[in-house]
Protein backbone atom coordinates (compact mmCIF):
# COMPACT_ATOMS: atom_id res chain seq x y z
CA UNK A 1 0.00 0.00 0.00
CA UNK A 2 1.33 3.26 -0.74
CA UNK A 3 0.67 6.12 0.96
CA UNK A 4 1.04 10.28 0.83
CA UNK A 5 1.62 12.80 2.69
CA UNK A 6 -1.89 14.25 3.91
CA UNK A 7 -3.65 10.96 3.40
CA UNK A 8 -6.32 10.20 5.89
CA UNK A 9 -4.96 5.89 7.47
CA UNK A 10 -6.04 4.09 10.57
CA UNK A 11 -2.83 3.52 13.25
CA UNK A 12 -3.04 1.35 16.65
CA UNK A 13 -2.73 3.81 19.94
CA UNK A 14 -1.42 0.96 22.42
CA UNK A 15 -2.71 2.14 26.21
CA UNK A 16 -0.55 1.48 29.36
CA UNK A 17 -1.73 -2.41 29.45
CA UNK A 18 0.20 -4.24 26.76
CA UNK A 19 -2.95 -5.94 25.68
CA UNK A 20 -5.55 -2.74 25.21
CA UNK A 21 -5.38 -1.66 21.66
CA UNK A 22 -7.22 0.94 20.10
CA UNK A 23 -7.21 2.25 16.40
CA UNK A 24 -7.75 5.74 15.43
CA UNK A 25 -7.86 7.39 12.39
CA UNK A 26 -5.28 10.02 11.40
CA UNK A 27 -3.46 12.19 8.57
CA UNK A 28 -0.20 11.49 7.33
CA UNK A 29 2.01 14.77 7.76
CA UNK A 30 5.61 13.37 6.67
CA UNK A 31 6.86 10.88 5.42
CA UNK A 32 10.59 9.95 5.72
CA UNK A 33 13.48 7.12 6.23
CA UNK A 34 15.06 6.19 9.96
CA UNK A 35 18.73 5.63 10.79
CA UNK A 36 18.02 1.65 9.79
CA UNK A 37 16.22 2.63 5.91
CA UNK A 38 13.03 1.92 7.00
CA UNK A 39 10.18 4.31 6.32
CA UNK A 40 8.72 5.90 9.01
CA UNK A 41 5.54 8.75 8.85
CA UNK A 42 4.65 11.85 11.33
CA UNK A 43 0.94 11.45 12.26
CA UNK A 44 -1.71 13.38 13.67
CA UNK A 45 -4.37 11.48 15.25
CA UNK A 46 -7.86 12.66 14.79
CA UNK A 47 -10.19 13.64 17.27
CA UNK A 48 -11.73 10.36 18.69
CA UNK A 49 -15.62 12.09 18.86
CA UNK A 50 -18.09 10.24 16.63
CA UNK A 51 -19.60 12.28 13.94
CA UNK A 52 -22.83 11.76 12.55
CA UNK A 53 -23.21 11.40 8.41
CA UNK A 54 -25.06 14.73 7.01
CA UNK A 55 -27.73 12.41 5.71
CA UNK A 56 -31.27 13.07 6.40
CA UNK A 57 -33.09 10.82 8.82
CA UNK A 58 -36.13 9.60 9.59
CA UNK A 59 -38.24 12.70 11.95
CA UNK A 60 -38.20 11.32 15.05
CA UNK A 61 -34.30 10.28 15.14
CA UNK A 62 -33.25 13.93 16.01
CA UNK A 63 -32.90 15.18 12.55
CA UNK A 64 -29.70 12.98 11.38
CA UNK A 65 -28.25 12.78 14.81
CA UNK A 66 -27.40 10.00 16.76
CA UNK A 67 -30.79 7.82 18.64
CA UNK A 68 -28.23 6.28 21.44
CA UNK A 69 -24.29 7.97 21.38
CA UNK A 70 -23.91 11.26 22.99
CA UNK A 71 -24.33 14.52 20.62
CA UNK A 72 -21.44 16.57 21.32
CA UNK A 73 -21.54 20.07 20.14
CA UNK A 74 -18.48 21.61 18.24
CA UNK A 75 -17.45 23.26 20.95
CA UNK A 76 -18.17 20.02 23.09
CA UNK A 77 -16.02 18.29 21.13
CA UNK A 78 -12.95 21.13 20.81
CA UNK A 79 -12.94 22.42 24.44
CA UNK A 80 -10.49 19.48 25.36
CA UNK A 81 -8.74 18.02 22.44
CA UNK A 82 -5.32 19.03 21.44
CA UNK A 83 -4.01 17.40 18.49
CA UNK A 84 -1.69 14.43 19.18
CA UNK A 85 1.10 14.31 16.47
CA UNK A 86 3.69 11.00 16.79
CA UNK A 87 7.12 10.97 14.78
CA UNK A 88 8.67 7.93 13.57
CA UNK A 89 5.45 6.02 13.29
CA UNK A 90 6.57 2.57 10.90
CA UNK A 91 4.89 2.79 7.72
CA UNK A 92 4.27 -1.16 7.98
CA UNK A 93 2.22 -0.52 10.87
CA UNK A 94 -0.22 1.84 9.46
CA UNK A 95 -3.49 0.54 7.76
CA UNK A 96 -5.31 2.10 4.83
CA UNK A 97 -9.51 2.98 5.88
CA UNK A 98 -11.34 0.53 4.65
CA UNK A 99 -13.02 0.49 1.34
CA UNK A 100 -16.56 1.97 2.38
CA UNK A 101 -14.96 4.74 4.54
CA UNK A 102 -13.98 6.75 1.33
CA UNK A 103 -17.29 7.32 0.16
CA UNK A 104 -17.98 10.73 -0.25
CA UNK A 105 -22.26 9.96 0.89
CA UNK A 106 -21.73 6.35 3.17
CA UNK A 107 -26.00 5.95 3.22
CA UNK A 108 -28.40 7.54 1.16
CA UNK A 109 -31.48 8.90 3.29
CA UNK A 110 -34.33 6.28 4.43
CA UNK A 111 -37.75 7.44 3.45
CA UNK A 112 -41.18 6.11 5.03
CA UNK A 113 -41.90 4.44 2.24
CA UNK A 114 -39.18 2.34 1.98
CA UNK A 115 -40.08 -1.05 1.89
CA UNK A 116 -39.22 -2.96 5.17
CA UNK A 117 -37.46 -5.36 2.70
CA UNK A 118 -35.03 -2.19 1.66
CA UNK A 119 -34.69 -1.36 5.00
CA UNK A 120 -33.69 -4.02 6.26
CA UNK A 121 -30.87 -5.02 3.96
CA UNK A 122 -29.48 -0.90 4.37
CA UNK A 123 -29.47 -1.70 7.96
CA UNK A 124 -27.51 -5.06 7.82
CA UNK A 125 -25.47 -3.04 5.12
CA UNK A 126 -24.26 -0.67 7.74
CA UNK A 127 -24.34 -3.18 10.69
CA UNK A 128 -21.93 -5.02 8.53
CA UNK A 129 -19.75 -2.24 8.39
CA UNK A 130 -19.78 -1.03 11.76
CA UNK A 131 -18.98 -4.72 12.57
CA UNK A 132 -15.76 -4.86 10.76
CA UNK A 133 -14.44 -1.43 12.30
CA UNK A 134 -15.34 -2.71 15.25
CA UNK A 135 -13.08 -5.55 15.06
CA UNK A 136 -10.02 -3.03 14.43
CA UNK A 137 -10.68 -1.66 17.69
CA UNK A 138 -11.86 1.68 16.31
CA UNK A 139 -15.17 2.53 18.01
CA UNK A 140 -15.00 6.00 16.93
CA UNK A 141 -15.60 5.13 13.35
CA UNK A 142 -18.03 2.48 14.36
CA UNK A 143 -20.56 4.43 15.87
CA UNK A 144 -21.44 6.58 12.72
CA UNK A 145 -22.42 3.49 10.88
CA UNK A 146 -24.53 1.19 13.39
CA UNK A 147 -26.39 4.66 14.37
CA UNK A 148 -27.12 4.74 10.95
CA UNK A 149 -28.21 0.91 11.07
CA UNK A 150 -30.21 1.40 13.85
CA UNK A 151 -32.20 4.67 11.76
CA UNK A 152 -33.27 2.18 9.34
CA UNK A 153 -35.00 0.12 11.66
CA UNK A 154 -36.48 2.13 14.01
CA UNK A 155 -40.07 3.51 12.62
CA UNK A 156 -43.22 4.81 14.19
CA UNK A 157 -46.05 3.56 12.69
CA UNK A 158 -50.02 2.88 13.56
CA UNK A 159 -49.95 -0.78 14.88
CA UNK A 160 -46.52 -0.82 15.56
CA UNK A 161 -44.82 -1.36 19.19
CA UNK A 162 -42.10 1.30 20.74
CA UNK A 163 -40.31 1.74 23.23
CA UNK A 164 -41.18 5.01 26.01
CA UNK A 165 -39.86 5.92 29.18
CA UNK A 166 -42.52 5.55 31.93
CA UNK A 167 -42.29 6.53 35.50
CA UNK A 168 -38.37 6.07 34.74
CA UNK A 169 -38.37 2.74 33.12
CA UNK A 170 -38.28 1.90 29.81
CA UNK A 171 -41.25 0.07 28.44
CA UNK A 172 -42.97 -1.34 25.15
CA UNK A 173 -46.14 0.22 23.58
CA UNK A 174 -48.50 -0.27 20.94
CA UNK A 175 -49.36 2.52 18.84
CA UNK A 176 -52.83 3.04 18.42
CA UNK A 177 -53.16 6.47 17.10
CA UNK A 178 -50.63 9.23 15.17
CA UNK A 179 -51.87 13.20 15.51
CA UNK A 180 -50.13 15.40 13.66
CA UNK A 181 -49.00 18.67 15.98
CA UNK A 182 -49.54 22.46 15.30
CA UNK A 183 -47.26 24.23 12.97
CA UNK A 184 -45.59 21.15 12.77
CA UNK A 185 -44.36 20.63 16.12
CA UNK A 186 -43.85 17.39 17.83
CA UNK A 187 -46.68 14.94 16.90
CA UNK A 188 -48.87 13.26 19.63
CA UNK A 189 -49.05 9.34 20.01
CA UNK A 190 -51.49 7.38 21.77
CA UNK A 191 -50.34 4.14 22.90
CA UNK A 192 -51.86 0.97 25.30
CA UNK A 193 -48.50 -0.25 27.56
CA UNK A 194 -47.96 -4.15 26.67
CA UNK A 195 -47.06 -4.71 30.95
CA UNK A 196 -50.58 -3.86 31.47
CA UNK A 197 -53.51 -2.99 28.39
CA UNK A 198 -53.66 1.03 30.22
CA UNK A 199 -53.28 3.83 27.49
CA UNK A 200 -51.55 6.51 27.66
CA UNK A 201 -50.19 9.75 25.32
CA UNK A 202 -46.77 10.89 24.64
CA UNK A 203 -45.09 12.70 22.24
CA UNK A 204 -43.25 11.99 19.81
CA UNK A 205 -39.99 12.66 20.78
CA UNK A 206 -40.62 10.97 24.30
CA UNK A 207 -39.76 7.47 22.00
CA UNK A 208 -36.80 5.84 21.83
CA UNK A 209 -37.02 3.72 19.63
CA UNK A 210 -39.44 2.24 17.53
CA UNK A 211 -39.31 -1.80 17.66
CA UNK A 212 -38.17 -3.57 14.76
CA UNK A 213 -40.05 -6.90 13.51
CA UNK A 214 -38.37 -7.41 10.44
CA UNK A 215 -40.15 -7.64 6.92
CA UNK A 216 -42.66 -10.50 7.79
CA UNK A 217 -43.14 -9.69 11.40
CA UNK A 218 -43.98 -12.60 13.24
CA UNK A 219 -44.63 -14.95 10.47
CA UNK A 220 -40.94 -16.37 11.14
CA UNK A 221 -37.94 -16.68 13.18
CA UNK A 222 -35.19 -15.81 10.89
CA UNK A 223 -33.21 -13.78 13.18
CA UNK A 224 -33.95 -10.75 11.64
CA UNK A 225 -36.11 -10.02 14.84
CA UNK A 226 -32.78 -9.39 16.28
CA UNK A 227 -30.74 -7.26 14.37
CA UNK A 228 -32.06 -4.08 16.89
CA UNK A 229 -30.28 -6.18 19.72
CA UNK A 230 -27.03 -6.80 17.79
CA UNK A 231 -26.74 -3.14 16.39
CA UNK A 232 -27.62 -1.80 20.14
CA UNK A 233 -25.16 -3.90 22.16
CA UNK A 234 -22.63 -3.04 19.53
CA UNK A 235 -23.20 0.55 20.09
CA UNK A 236 -23.16 -0.13 23.67
CA UNK A 237 -19.62 -1.46 23.64
CA UNK A 238 -18.38 1.46 21.70
CA UNK A 239 -19.73 3.80 23.96
CA UNK A 240 -17.60 1.66 27.04
CA UNK A 241 -14.66 1.99 24.78
CA UNK A 242 -14.78 5.52 24.21
CA UNK A 243 -15.26 6.20 27.89
CA UNK A 244 -12.03 4.31 28.17
CA UNK A 245 -10.44 6.68 25.52
CA UNK A 246 -10.98 9.74 26.84
CA UNK A 247 -10.53 8.70 30.50
CA UNK A 248 -6.80 7.61 28.68
CA UNK A 249 -6.89 11.38 27.07
CA UNK A 250 -7.86 13.23 30.07
CA UNK A 251 -10.51 14.81 28.62
CA UNK A 252 -13.66 16.04 30.94
CA UNK A 253 -15.43 13.53 33.08
CA UNK A 254 -18.53 14.52 32.17
CA UNK A 255 -17.65 13.06 28.31
CA UNK A 256 -16.58 10.28 29.92
CA UNK A 257 -20.12 9.97 31.50
CA UNK A 258 -21.89 10.89 29.22
CA UNK A 259 -20.64 8.11 27.27
CA UNK A 260 -21.34 5.17 30.19
CA UNK A 261 -24.98 6.27 30.13
CA UNK A 262 -25.53 6.20 26.28
CA UNK A 263 -24.76 2.60 26.86
CA UNK A 264 -26.26 1.90 29.47
CA UNK A 265 -29.39 3.65 27.07
CA UNK A 266 -28.22 0.94 24.42
CA UNK A 267 -28.32 -1.75 26.46
CA UNK A 268 -31.87 -0.65 28.27
CA UNK A 269 -33.24 -0.67 25.01
CA UNK A 270 -31.72 -4.21 23.71
CA UNK A 271 -33.36 -5.68 27.26
CA UNK A 272 -36.37 -4.05 25.68
CA UNK A 273 -36.29 -5.70 21.95
CA UNK A 274 -35.11 -8.53 23.57
CA UNK A 275 -38.38 -8.82 25.68
CA UNK A 276 -40.61 -8.28 22.98
CA UNK A 277 -39.48 -11.56 21.78
CA UNK A 278 -39.76 -14.45 24.43
CA UNK A 279 -36.89 -16.04 23.75
CA UNK A 280 -34.06 -13.67 23.89
CA UNK A 281 -32.74 -14.45 27.27
CA UNK A 282 -29.21 -14.17 26.14
CA UNK A 283 -29.36 -10.96 24.51
CA UNK A 284 -30.79 -9.97 28.24
CA UNK A 285 -27.82 -11.51 29.65
CA UNK A 286 -25.28 -10.09 27.51
CA UNK A 287 -26.90 -6.35 27.51
CA UNK A 288 -26.91 -6.48 31.92
CA UNK A 289 -23.47 -7.86 31.78
CA UNK A 290 -22.51 -4.48 29.71
CA UNK A 291 -24.76 -2.26 31.43
CA UNK A 292 -23.33 -3.67 34.69
CA UNK A 293 -19.97 -2.35 33.47
CA UNK A 294 -21.54 0.75 32.78
CA UNK A 295 -23.16 1.62 35.89
CA UNK A 296 -19.76 0.73 37.39
CA UNK A 297 -18.01 2.93 35.72
CA UNK A 298 -20.46 6.09 37.14
CA UNK A 299 -20.46 4.61 40.70
CA UNK A 300 -24.07 3.23 40.50
CA UNK A 301 -22.92 0.04 42.30
CA UNK A 302 -25.95 -1.00 43.61
CA UNK A 303 -27.94 -1.09 39.84
CA UNK A 304 -24.55 -2.59 38.39
CA UNK A 305 -24.81 -5.66 42.16
CA UNK A 306 -28.83 -5.83 40.55
CA UNK A 307 -28.19 -6.84 36.91
CA UNK A 308 -24.93 -9.23 37.46
CA UNK A 309 -27.21 -11.00 40.36
CA UNK A 310 -29.91 -11.90 37.67
CA UNK A 311 -27.23 -12.69 34.95
CA UNK A 312 -25.91 -14.95 37.77
CA UNK A 313 -29.58 -16.48 38.68
CA UNK A 314 -30.03 -17.21 34.92
CA UNK A 315 -26.37 -18.60 35.18
CA UNK A 316 -24.73 -19.31 37.81
CA UNK A 317 -20.89 -20.02 35.98
CA UNK A 318 -20.54 -17.10 34.40
CA UNK A 319 -17.69 -16.32 34.63
CA UNK A 320 -17.23 -12.46 33.94
CA UNK A 321 -20.36 -11.85 35.72
CA UNK A 322 -18.35 -13.32 39.10
CA UNK A 323 -15.42 -11.37 38.38
CA UNK A 324 -17.65 -8.17 38.15
CA UNK A 325 -19.44 -9.13 41.30
CA UNK A 326 -16.53 -10.32 43.66
CA UNK A 327 -14.16 -7.00 42.32
CA UNK A 328 -17.18 -5.24 43.64
CA UNK A 329 -17.87 -6.55 46.89
CA UNK A 330 -13.97 -6.34 47.54
CA UNK A 331 -14.42 -2.34 46.55
CA UNK A 332 -17.21 -2.10 49.33
CA UNK A 333 -14.85 -3.96 51.52
CA UNK A 334 -12.06 -1.44 51.37
CA UNK A 335 -14.53 1.52 51.10
CA UNK A 336 -16.18 0.15 54.32
CA UNK A 337 -12.66 0.01 56.21
CA UNK A 338 -11.56 3.55 54.91
CA UNK A 339 -14.61 4.81 56.32
CA UNK A 340 -14.48 3.44 59.40
CA UNK A 341 -10.80 4.39 59.46
CA UNK A 342 -11.94 8.40 58.73
CA UNK A 343 -14.68 8.10 61.56
CA UNK A 344 -11.90 7.05 64.06
CA UNK A 345 -9.88 9.50 63.13
CA UNK A 346 -12.06 12.24 62.93
CA UNK A 347 -13.63 11.47 66.85
CA UNK A 348 -10.04 11.43 67.85
CA UNK A 349 -9.81 15.08 66.34
CA UNK A 350 -12.56 16.07 68.00
CA UNK A 351 -11.97 14.96 71.24
CA UNK A 352 -8.54 16.64 70.83
CA UNK A 353 -9.41 19.89 70.01
CA UNK A 354 -12.63 19.91 72.41
CA UNK A 355 -10.90 19.22 75.25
Amino acid sequence: MTYTVGCTVRVPCRSNQPKDLFTRTAVVSTINEDDTGQKVASIILEDPTPRAFTANRLKHDNNGRFLIAPNFTVAQQNETYTDEEYDDVPLSSIQPLLPFELDDMPTEAPRRSTSPTERQTRAETQKGRGDALLRLRDPSAAVAYYEDALSFTSSIGLGGTVVVKRNGRLVLAEVDCIEDGCEGGDRSIDVTYVVDGTEGTVGETGVLLGVWEGPRGDETRDGSDRLQEKILLNLARCCLYLAEIDTRHGRSSIRSSRYRRSAILATSLAIACAEFIDDSAGSKMKARLLRARAYLGISKDGHAKADLQIVLREDSDCIDAKKMLSSLERARSVKKKTDRKLAKEMCTWIDAVTK
